[in-house]
Formats: C-alpha cells, structure tokens, sequence
C-alpha cells in the first residue's frame, strides 16, 4: 500500500481499504508472522 490520497475524499475512501489489509493480509513480526486478526482469534476470553 503505497499511494498517498489526493484528496479529503479520496483518503476517507481509502482508509477503510487499508485498515482491511492492515488488520487482515498485512503480516506483523511483533505477532509472530500473524495478522492482527488472526491473533486476535486465537485468544481466549
């Protein structure tokens, strides 16, 4: 994810998009090679 919006607009749609890759494909070495969703499913409450 590598573009920077343009406008007002194009971030708002943009951020929602790259929260989703974020919390959901992007892997995170602090996590162990996982997503945060994935972390977060394997805790137990």
């Amino acid at each position: 994810f590598s573009r920077v919006p343009s406008s007002l607009k194009a971030y708002r749609k943009a951020l929602p998009e790259y929260l989703h890759y974020y919390n959901t494909e992007r892997l995170h070495m602090g996590l162990g090679y996982q997503t945060p969703l994935e972390r977060f499913q394997g805790l137990e409450f």
